[in-house]
């Protein structure tokens, strides 16, 4: 793929991602609300079988960045070219401040908010059986606006790096303006509102993240600075999600989404701080 189309490539994966997340949880939040969770289940399962066959029908020849030989791929040799990929961040410290973006993402609120909105569409306002139409709209919404949000962001923005930085700072407060109102749970339109502000700003932040990388990072190292970026947003998805049942201990669930919003606060700034002292190169 020529360079010059990457991000158009990342925005269209972000927003058939959206999409998917809007449709099918719409789809599930309407077949369990309305008949139960085992046939949500059984259809979900069917889903699986056909995305595996529309998969198998997949065929790519890509020249892979890196040759090796086959009798050359040892532990030891995956070990080192990881570890490659490590020093890599060390030496490009702006790469590896973006690719912490995803991570704060989903510990500060991602995984947390999910957690809450269970209790949100079970305990406060209940549609469906168990709350589960209730759920299926606030994903629904989440998914709409992770895909409107870059949409809308790269209209403005295209490819120019700086504008891309300062569009994750907006990010974030897009994020913190969407917590704060699903905080007040005046209605369940309002709390969709918030939903929707603040996954507008999510978008922003992952899918921009992904786009500087992908314009700042040399393509021989991609995966394995890809693979790092995940991994570690993966485990911090894991501790946002116990942090966020911890909240629902101690807070009720408003307090829960407002620690949530004065958390994400603390990489905001920082990321601020970062673009005021100069890193914001062509």
């Amino acid at each position: 793929m020529p360079e010059h189309q990457v991000g158009a490539a990342n925005a269209l994966t972000s927003a058939t991602w959206s999409v998917m997340l809007a449709l099918g949880a719409a789809l599930g939040g309407l077949v369990s609300g309305s008949w139960g969770i085992y046939p949500a289940f059984a259809i979900d399962a069917a889903t699986f079988l056909v995305s595996a066959l529309v998969l198998s029908r997949i065929r790519l020849a890509v020249k892979p960045a890196l040759v090796v030989h086959v009798r050359d791929v040892t532990a030891r040799h995956v070990l080192q070219q990881y570890l490659e990929g490590l020093r890599y961040f060390k030496h490009h410290i702006e790469v590896a401040v973006t690719a912490t973006h995803k991570a704060a993402l989903v510990l500060c609120f991602g995984a947390p908010l999910e957690v809450v909105s269970v209790s949100i569409a079970l305990e406060v306002f209940t549609l469906g059986e168990g709350g589960a139409l209730g759920l299926g709209l606030i994903y629904a919404v989440a998914g709409l606006g992770t895909g409107l949000g870059p949409i809308v962001g790269r209209y403005f923005v295209g490819d120019h790096l700086p504008s891309l930085r300062w569009s994750i700072a907006l990010g974030y407060g897009l994020a913190i303006i969407g917590l704060l109102i699903v905080s007040t749970m005046h209605s369940l339109t309002v709390v969709l509102v918030g939903v929707f502000v603040r996954a507008c700003g999510s978008g922003l932040l992952w899918v921009f993240s992904t786009q500087i990388l992908l314009q700042t990072v040399a393509p021989q190292v991609r995966g394995r600075i890809f693979s790092t970026e995940i991994a570690l947003s993966m485990l911090m998805s894991a501790v946002g999600a116990s942090m966020g049942g911890y909240y629902l201990e101690w807070l009720d669930i408003a307090g829960a989404v407002q620690w949530m919003a004065a958390l994400t606060v603390v990489p905001g700034l920082l990321w601020v701080g970062w673009l005021l002292a100069g890193p914001n190169r062509d």
